[in-house]
């Protein structure tokens, strides 16, 4: 019985090593064959893991508490920039008035091919802006959407 266990033993280990290697090799192909491109760190991120450490410990607003779970540090990041970009202000009014106003600056509105450089030099797989637009469809979508862009900026 007891020889019989450690046979089945080791030939589970000795799969279970034979889909490991199979595995490892499969990742390296899979690595030198996207050598230059996105699909790189995908695959050393299977390998390697994600590279999120966790949150950073936080002591509570009267220092008493060491906050640990993520919905005490969520809370107490809240509560902080509430109160940091939530105060009064005491700025004077007749300081304001007195600060001088420059007129905006006029000239020609840019042209199609300026419109078209600027949108060409766009980087790709960055985060998006407020449009919610990725920078790779803009570049991508040609001149229907270029000549709208245009439009746009010069009724602006």
């Amino acid at each position: 019985m007891r020889e019989a266990r450690s046979r089945a033993k080791a030939f589970v280990q000795c799969q279970v090593r034979e889909l490991k290697n199979k595995w490892w090799s499969e990742k390296a192909s899979e690595i030198q064959k996207h050598t230059h491109t996105r699909g790189f760190f995908s695959a050393t991120k299977a390998v390697c893991g994600p590279s999120h450490r966790g949150s950073t410990l936080l002591w509570s607003k009267d220092r008493q508490k060491l906050l640990k779970t993520d919905d005490e540090t969520k809370t107490f990041r809240r509560e902080y920039f509430e109160e940091l970009l939530n105060q009064r202000t005491t700025a004077d009014k007749e300081v304001c008035d007195r600060v001088p106003q420059y007129p905006m600056r006029e000239g020609d509105p840019p042209g199609l091919l300026e419109v078209h450089d600027a949108i060409s030099m766009l980087r790709n797989n960055k985060a998006v802006g407020p449009n919610g637009i990725p920078a790779k469809i803009v570049k991508g979508s040609g001149d229907n959407l270029l000549q709208h862009i245009h439009t746009l900026i010069i009724k602006l």
